[in-house]
């Protein structure tokens, strides 16, 4: 009897032994893999971080044919880090997309137009999605931040009241 009692607490104590191990071994890939996660989120922020920067010179500076081109340049980027950036950050990238593509239309109908009337509704149209892309770019940056934790830069503007 004494010999099955102490075969069972050997197995017993193999079996403890053997699950604290496992435990502790499921823990260490977990940590290991949100540590992982975390790097490549903070990497993928910092380069979003650029690339909204550099979108935001691309459309002040060029036609919206030339944005969307640069977007699409860029689209291998975004797909590839896409997991590791802020969810509100992909929407307004996307957004941004939409937008650019209804001002190439749009631009493309203004010039088959001749009635100067329905021209000027077509560039007041033009002019808010161009708005809109700004802001939808100001919005990203905005989620970069939050997602970091990290305040916006505040820029005190100067009164002009001389």
């Amino acid at each position: 009897m004494a010999i099955i009692q102490i075969l069972i607490g050997g197995l017993l104590v193999s079996l403890g032994g053997f699950l604290a191990i496992w435990y502790q071994a499921k823990t260490i890939r977990r940590i290991r893999r949100e540590d992982i996660m975390a790097e490549r989120q903070i990497e993928a922020n910092a380069e979003a971080f650029s690339r909204i920067a550099d979108l935001r010179a691309v459309m002040l500076e060029n036609t919206p044919e030339q944005v969307l081109k640069w977007i699409g340049q860029h689209q291998k980027w975004f797909l590839d880090t896409r997991l590791f950036l802020p969810c509100k950050f992909a929407e307004k990238w996307l957004s941004i997309g939409k937008y650019c593509r209804r001002l190439v239309m749009l631009s493309s109908k203004l010039k088959q137009m001749n009635d100067e009337m329905r021209k000027g509704g077509i560039m007041d149209e033009m002019c808010e999605c161009e708005s809109r892309c700004t802001k939808l770019a100001d919005e990203a940056l905005s989620e970069i931040y939050r997602d970091m934790n990290i305040p916006p830069i505040a820029i005190e503007e100067p009164n002009d009241d001389t």
